[in-house]
């Protein structure tokens, strides 16, 4: 992997973590920073009060940085798929060697850029007020980001329970259920027993009033 090859070329120290599905890490340490290298997982922030937010569904080419230390409250990833990090402290990046690594920073500055983005999407999700429409923005979005067409119909390839779609959505388990059931009765999904999304109508989760 190219962010690994890079790291022993510059000997920037560096930790690879694996985290099986399922699998969470609390970030507090604002000194370390994350590239992911494989897999999918998304980031919360929980506030003293324990109230949550989601704050985007990463992937490979996503980095996980806080400069900024937390006062009211920390971080946590939540790994929906195996997936593999690189751990790194800015201070040891930082230094008379690296400095000068014009390219090294540009590509640092790309992993920020598609990181930014994954977040605004998820702030155009939880700005719907209505569950439903946030659960169809959400399975949109994972449907154009991580779909596989197979036959008539488009696959997210990868587990997806009501847990995780409450914890992303700010909803309860048993309203995100009957939201997923609701959805599958009237055709729209397939929703089976090991937590895989499919759909044959993408474009009814567009057009949000259809499916109400």
């Amino acid at each position: 992997m190219r962010w690994i090859k890079q790291f022993l070329k510059l000997e920037v120290p560096f930790y690879i973590y694996k985290l099986k599905q399922g699998d969470s890490i609390i970030y507090i340490n604002n000194n370390e920073s994350f590239i992911i290298l494989h897999g999918t997982m998304y980031i919360s922030k929980i506030f003293k009060n324990k109230t949550t937010t989601a704050l985007g569904i990463l992937e490979a080419g996503n980095i996980i940085n806080n400069q900024v230390p937390p006062t009211n409250c920390y971080y946590k990833t939540y790994a929906i798929t195996d997936t593999f990090l690189l751990s790194f402290k800015w201070e040891q990046l930082i230094n008379y060697k690296h400095y000068n690594n014009q390219q090294l920073y540009i590509q640092l500055l790309e992993l920020h850029r598609l990181t930014i983005k994954k977040y605004e999407v998820m702030n155009t999700i939880l700005s719907h007020k209505d569950v439903r429409n946030r659960v169809s923005q959400l399975i949109l979005t994972l449907l154009n980001d991580t779909g596989i067409i197979q036959k008539t119909a488009v696959i997210i390839p990868y587990n997806i329970s009501q847990s995780i779609v409450s914890d992303i959505t700010g909803s309860t388990r048993s309203r995100i259920n009957k939201i997923l059931r609701s959805f599958h009765h009237k055709q729209i999904i397939e929703y089976t027993y090991d937590k895989r999304i499919s759909t044959k109508h993408p474009l009814m989760f567009i057009y949000s009033r259809s499916i109400k």
